[in-house]
């Protein structure tokens, strides 16, 4: 519905409220198009900070496979995984956008700012804005002065061409499907998109041997899902998901985006999305 409309359906005595709601909630969590300016804002919402407390978001609805690193239990093993800025795909994808002389970039899924980091020790002014579903990441980054919003890769907020590319590195195994985070990834780029993924595609799964058969196992139209953690409910709370790479590429192919699968030194697949 257009904004106009909606809002002129709605009685003018309650406008008032809907706009102190909108005030309070974007304070309390920050899933907005922009990150809180004064630093005093961001310093309240992480003294505040308890998940249990914030308000529930109908963006980020229905993402209870996301929610297994949002313990400080976790928070370590995660840096020490997914932490260093000098794995060579990640400097392989750093040097294209730094030759490429890119600007601002979008980090989608940025888990504890690998790249941020990245480009600091690279030399690289880039102006940089990360989304990232977990909040206690978001917490962290908020911490130490990153632009960092709480979001989902499927519907995120920011406007058509925001920037210049978008990094999503080892983050795209987690979802449940790919189509909207590469449809959402290409609509707020000017130039590309760069995809890494941490898992084969379901293609090679019975060859390489990732499936151990500890866990729960789901054949999709799209590939292979693995629920490699579950919660004391047996609710999934981590999956890793195997796509099809030829399903990838049908859709890209009746899309019309322009894609090209590499090979970095280490061995990780990396999609780029031309637009």
């Amino acid at each position: 519905m257009n904004k106009r409309l909606a809002l002129a359906l709605i009685p003018s005595a309650c406008l008032p409220a809907l706009r102190n709601l909108r005030s309070m909630v974007s304070r309390l969590i920050p899933i907005s198009k922009s990150v809180p300016a004064r630093k005093s804002e961001r310093i309240r919402f992480i003294a505040s900070y308890d998940q249990r407390n914030l308000p529930p978001s109908p963006v980020l609805a229905n993402k209870e496979h996301l929610r297994y690193w949002n313990n400080t239990n976790r928070f370590e093993k995660f840096n020490r995984w997914c932490g260093d800025f000098d794995q060579p795909f990640r400097e392989e994808i750093r040097k294209r956008v730094i030759d490429k002389k890119y600007k601002n970039i979008l980090d989608a899924g940025a888990g504890v700012f690998s790249e941020y980091y990245g480009f600091k020790h690279d030399k690289y002014d880039i102006s940089y804005t990360a989304i990232e579903i977990t909040p206690l990441f978001v917490e962290y980054g908020l911490q130490r002065g990153i632009n960092v919003i709480r979001g989902d890769l499927a519907d995120m907020p920011f406007d058509d061409e925001q920037f210049d590319c978008c990094l999503c590195e080892d983050t795209l195994n987690h979802q449940i499907e790919f189509k909207a985070p590469i449809l959402e990834m290409l609509r707020v780029v000017k130039k590309e998109v760069f995809i890494s993924f941490f898992k084969p595609f379901a293609e090679d799964v019975d060859s390489t041997g990732n499936l151990s058969g500890k866990f729960k196992i789901e054949h999709t139209e799209n590939g292979v899902i693995e629920h490699r953690f579950v919660d004391e409910k047996k609710e999934t709370i981590c999956l890793y998901n195997y796509f099809s790479k030829q399903k990838i590429i049908e859709f890209l192919v009746e899309a019309k985006f322009r894609h090209e699968f590499i090979k970095s030194a280490d061995g990780r697949i990396i999609l780029v999305l031309n637009k």
